[in-house]
């Protein structure tokens, strides 16, 4: 599950509002926002996207965003 407080902060941390990030990985700012809610979940290629334009490199780093619940069992 998504841990919506660190993909956020992460945003952030690059400079970037919610809509440009969500221009960067190709989607629009409603899907974005729908999968931040958890109403539709990052597909794989919308991940890969996100870890690259975030600078995401770490496996523990992208685990706790993008699978935050399965990680902290």
């Amino acid at each position: 599950m998504l841990n919506t407080n660190l993909l956020k902060a992460a945003i952030v941390k690059e400079g970037f509002t919610q809509g440009e990030f969500a221009k960067k990985i190709g989607i629009s700012t409603n899907t974005l926002t729908s999968r931040m809610s958890g109403q539709t979940p990052f597909n794989v290629d919308e991940i890969d996207k996100a870890c690259e334009v975030l600078h995401l490199d770490s496996c523990e780093e992208i685990c706790d965003i993008f699978l935050g619940s399965l990680s902290q069992k």
